[in-house]
């Protein structure tokens, strides 16, 4: 009888064993199939184990690195994608005036130039695109690694809207544009006011490009009433404005309305790149405003006074 007893639990153990070894065999096999999986650079894949012990603690450590992998190499592929468009954009607006000043030097050198003068303007006028172009890359590098100037004093964001006008008046009376200042009393802020001065710069200068012949491009300066207590530069063009493709690209690098990139139509796509990083850096944001035309704005905690 004892016998026959042991023989059962025998047959009873080895029954259990059996039955407990197969899902431990199967859940084993698909882990070693994930790594394998994982070690051939196949990131789509999951276990699909599912357990309360060791194992599935395991492969849910597994699952997790799957996934944290695949997020890493698509940031990898983007910021790839990012250097080579950077790469693209910079070669192309550094080889059209390169292109031009070697054409002219070689007419000048041959002696085949018909208004040495005018060549030498011409030539000049790429010089002056090479320098700011470099400017631009030597201050987005500048805003991107956070060592902009870090000095503030207080500074009025009215005069500087004011400068910015008097400034850009014969860029815009050459194509027949209206530069117009909306303010009526001092907006002070805390900031760097270079800085600042270029991002109105820039935004005003957007502006008077892609506003039509014969239009107004109005700058103002105020302080919204409300909590928030921040003062507003809001430019507004009466151009066909942002398209919707366009405008959540707008603040990007190297990014224009113009595929083509055409000298004619705006400069290295820095601008409002540019822009965004100093206003960020002074602890404010900036945006695409919905108009009838073209309009941004940015703001800027306001000191509420010169005290």
């Amino acid at each position: 009888t004892a016998i026959a007893v042991l023989a059962v639990t025998a047959l009873f153990a080895g029954a259990l064993a059996v039955i407990a070894a197969a899902p431990l065999g199967r859940d084993a096999a698909a882990l070693e199939a994930a790594v394998r999986r994982l070690e051939a650079g196949r990131r789509d894949g999951r276990t699909g184990v599912d357990r309360a012990d060791e194992l599935g603690h395991v492969a849910r450590a597994l699952d997790a690195l799957t996934v944290r992998l695949d997020e890493l190499e698509r940031a990898r592929a983007a910021v790839d994608a990012e250097r080579r468009m950077m790469f693209t954009s910079i070669g192309h607006d550094l080889r059209t005036p390169l292109a031009a000043l070697r054409a002219a030097v070689e007419a000048l050198a041959d002696g085949v130039a018909p208004d040495p003068p005018r060549y030498l303007a011409a030539m000049a006028r790429d010089v002056a695109a090479l320098s700011a172009l470099i400017d631009d890359l030597f201050l987005l590098a500048r805003i991107e690694s956070g060592t902009l100037g870090s000095d503030r004093e207080h500074v009025d964001l009215t005069e500087l809207a004011g400068d910015a006008v008097e400034s850009l008046e014969p860029a815009a009376a050459a194509r027949q544009v209206t530069l117009r200042l909306l303010a009526d009393r001092a907006v002070p802020v805390r900031g760097n006011p270079t800085a600042l001065g270029r991002v109105i710069r820039n935004l005003v200068d957007n502006a008077i490009r892609h506003a039509p012949v014969g239009s107004v491009v109005d700058v103002e300066v105020c302080v919204p009433s409300g909590p928030e207590g921040s003062a507003v530069v809001r430019v507004t063009d009466q151009g066909d404005g942002f398209g919707t493709a366009f405008a959540p690209r707008a603040f990007d690098r190297f990014t224009r309305s113009d595929p083509s990139r055409a000298r004619t139509s705006g400069g290295a796509g820095l601008g409002l790149a540019i822009a965004r990083g100093i206003v960020e850096a002074h602890g404010g944001s900036i945006r695409i405003e919905p108009a009838a035309g073209g309009c941004v704005a940015f703001a800027l905690p306001t000191t509420g006074s010169w005290n």
